[in-house]
């Protein structure tokens, strides 16, 4: 089932400003209401949900100040931004210290609060995979990492005995392997499992903004600000999970590792250090240890990391888990979806079995994705799943792809895209809810992906 648009409700008795917040943010994909004042705001609030509302502190009637409390009752997940005059700033410190996100100063830069804004949906979609996560564990006692293989019981085995562990753990696999899932997996049967699970991706070029790993308290800005919490105060009690840290910078490899020497850190603008009360599970795509004989990873942060180490085994290493495995995909995608789906026919399960999953367990559950689009229930058959042919299983070299079985992301995403519009018979309307996007998004993605001719 596609991800709904993210909702922000605007609130403001300027309509200049409704109009231009209102434009700003449908281009980028957000689904926009607005409101004039305090009053009209409480009355859209209980028709219908938002994520984030911009309200104005100083309107006719009732202020931001009365609707934000009016909102703690009404609505107390959505994030409250309060856009302020430097006048009234003190008004705004107030409104946070009871349960705003953050505010902004007028003139409102749309980029900054298009920041603010990413960072509210971030931190409450964290609450939500984490309130997820305890139910999870509340109700069936653990998470399930799919397998019946030696190396996947052994890897249950090893899961359990970490857990109990309160030191790093370093989870090691090819890309695609479920070590998210794994390092989830460690934090539900640990002792820190009612704290927050918190998963970075440390990215290409890996440097992690100083604000965004250890937060800022006031007088950090050039402006005044409240406390703005990073990602390791998010993480207090809990787990930090740093995906691909192999991708780290290396300032921010010296400063994870003077936190994990001194078991403190300090917050920018702050003055006294902050205990570091976290569990760090890093993963890695690419060898550390190559990485250290390269110079392009700290040795000492390594070993810090690897304390305990862990290895996802690839796809095409465990195959007789893969019926299991995609059973158990098709009957979660399929209850998301509302699809019909209650198995694969016999050829589907052989082709499954049969193709060398160089994405590994990711691409397993994009291709059966795809099959509940193009495929005709009860049954995903073998013609739903145009995996093409697969190479002979190598360890000397990663599997390779001829041109007409490009394996490549812009490729997969253009056949994709092109799949679902076929099925959608050219309807980029339908496609664009089908893929989770919206109609723009879609339209970039196509003028990116033409050939040069075609954009020319």
């Amino acid at each position: 089932m596609p991800s709904p648009q993210p909702r922000i409700l605007i609130v403001d008795d300027e309509a200049a400003v409704r109009d231009s917040l209102r434009r700003w943010f449908e281009l980028e994909g957000y689904a926009i209401e607005v409101a004039e004042s305090g009053a009209a705001a409480l009355r859209r609030l209980q028709q219908e949900s938002f994520d984030v509302a911009l309200v104005d502190l100083k309107m006719p009637g009732m202020d931001g100040v009365t609707l934000q409390h009016r909102m703690q009752e009404v609505t107390p997940d959505t994030a409250v931004i309060i856009v302020t005059a430097f006048g009234t700033i003190q008004s705004a410190v107030e409104v946070l210290k009871h349960g705003a996100f953050d505010y902004l100063t007028k003139p409102v830069d749309p980029d900054e609060l298009s920041r603010m804004v990413r960072r509210a949906l971030e931190l409450r979609e964290l609450r939500v995979q984490n309130a997820r996560l305890r139910q999870a564990v509340d109700h069936r006692g653990g998470l399930v990492i799919v397998g019946e293989t030696a190396a996947m019981r052994a890897l249950n085995a090893q899961v359990e005995e970490a857990a109990h562990a309160d030191v790093p753990v370093l989870i090691c696999g090819e890309s695609g392997t479920g070590k998210h899932l794994v390092a989830t997996a460690l934090h539900a049967a640990s002792a820190r499992r009612y704290f927050s699970f918190v998963p970075v991706h440390c990215g290409a070029g890996g440097e992690l903004g100083d604000d965004e790993l250890l937060g800022h308290e006031g007088g950090a800005q050039p402006q005044p600000q409240l406390r703005r919490m990073g990602k390791l105060q998010l993480a207090e009690g809990g787990t930090l999970f740093l995906d691909e840290v192999g991708q780290l910078g290396r300032r921010t490899q010296s400063a994870l590792l003077e936190i994990l020497r001194s078991g403190t850190f300090t917050p920018l603008g702050g003055t006294r250090p902050r205990p570091a009360d976290f569990r760090l599970i890093a993963a890695s795509s690419v060898p550390l240890d190559a990485l250290v004989e390269q110079a392009r990873f700290s040795a000492d942060l390594y070993y810090r990391l690897a304390v305990l180490t862990l290895t996802c085994p690839p796809l095409r290493e465990r195959r007789s888990d893969i019926p299991l495995l995609a059973r158990h995909l098709l009957q979660r995608r399929a209850a998301q979806a509302s699809a019909p789906f209650t198995d694969f026919s016999p050829g589907a399960l052989e082709r499954l079995v049969a193709h060398d999953w160089p994405g590994n367990v990711r691409e397993l559950a994009n291709a059966i994705e795809r099959a509940l689009v193009v495929g005709r229930p009860p049954l995903v058959g073998a013609e739903d799943l145009p995996l093409g042919p697969t190479p002979a299983p190598s360890h000397a070299s990663a599997p390779h792809a001829t041109a007409a079985d490009d394996l490549s992301l812009a490729a997969v995403e253009q056949r994709h895209i092109t799949q679902v519009l076929e099925r959608c018979q050219g309807d980029r309307s339908r496609a664009a809810t089908l893929l989770g996007i919206t109609t723009e998004a879609l339209e970039q993605k196509l003028a990116r992906l033409a050939p040069p001719a075609a954009r020319g």
